[in-house]
């Protein structure tokens, strides 16, 4: 369990260099905003897995180089935690699904 988790983070806090790191404060491109739905399903798929919240903070707080977009992803983080984990695989996979598509709506409206 402990290497299934440290491969987990690992490959999240990675996806999160990348989003930030492609991130433009005066414009959010279509890959933009698909970076971003990619984020969102990866942490709630680590909600659905009852990963512990601090690891994907600390994951997080270790790649601050981008302020605003750290931000971002930690609220994202935090929301997904008030959601709550569901018992059945297709709930699981649901609520991930869900989850990316609000945060692409979200990105793909601002103009």
């Amino acid at each position: 369990m402990v290497l299934l988790k440290s491969s987990f983070i690992s490959k999240i806090t990675l996806f999160l260099i990348a989003a930030m790191l492609s991130v433009s404060a005066m414009a959010v491109s279509e890959s933009q905003c698909r970076d971003f739905k990619k984020v969102a399903e990866m942490i709630m798929d680590a909600r659905q897995a009852d990963l512990d919240i601090l690891d994907l903070i600390d994951a997080t707080d270790r790649i601050k180089e981008k302020e605003g977009t750290h931000y971002l992803v930690r609220s994202m983080i935090e929301s997904a935690y008030l959601k709550p984990v569901y018992n059945t695989s297709k709930l699981k996979e649901r609520a991930v699904k869900d989850f990316g598509l609000i945060y692409y709506l979200s990105c793909s409206s601002i103009d």
